[in-house]
């Protein structure tokens, strides 16, 4: 058995089986050994590529996704969509007040603010900061508008407790 690793990061064992008892020599751990270097660097690879992926769809602090991933999926939809007149609404919002956050608490406040509203946004919806819905109606984009409104205006804690931010919501 040996373990696969990269830096800090543990990421699996080769474990070898035989039928048959067998002594190893040199020759046959270094085999061992090459066979476990590039599994390691398999799985490196394959897990830096992972990380890329998400450093270029979503955003680092929050979680988010990205404009780009926005316009990917929004691209997406409607080349699904083509001739079927499927409803669609979008919806984008603002936040009222954040420059307020940054400017009397630090950056480091409206990186915490920032993360704060992403994790409600991930309770009262399904998508993030621009809301792509398919097959709503306009009653149904509204009241999911409504309910980003409401969850971005709940007081703030930690180190922004006391300031004020809400939400203008945009229904397309």
């Amino acid at each position: 058995m040996i373990p696969l690793g990269a830096g800090p990061h543990l990421l699996g064992v080769v474990v070898c089986f035989y039928g048959r008892r067998r002594e190893f020599d040199d020759h046959a751990r270094e085999l061992h050994a090459a066979l476990s270097r590039q599994a390691t660097q398999v799985l490196e690879r394959l897990r830096l590529q992972e990380e890329l992926r998400l450093l270029a769809l979503y955003d680092p602090l929050t979680g988010l996704a990205n404009r780009q991933l926005l316009n990917h999926t929004l691209s997406r939809t409607l080349s699904a969509d083509r001739g079927q007149r499927t409803a669609l609404a979008l919806i984008f919002f603002d936040l009222d007040g954040f420059k307020a956050v940054n400017d009397e608490r630090g950056h480091g406040a409206g990186d915490a603010v920032l993360t704060e509203i992403a994790q409600r946004l991930r309770h009262a919806m399904r998508d993030e900061f621009v809301v792509l819905c398919a097959g709503v109606d306009e009653a149904m984009a509204t009241a999911l508008g409504e309910r980003i409104r409401e969850a971005v205006a709940h007081p703030l804690t930690g180190i922004a407790e006391g300031l004020h931010v809400t939400a203008s919501v945009g229904v397309a």
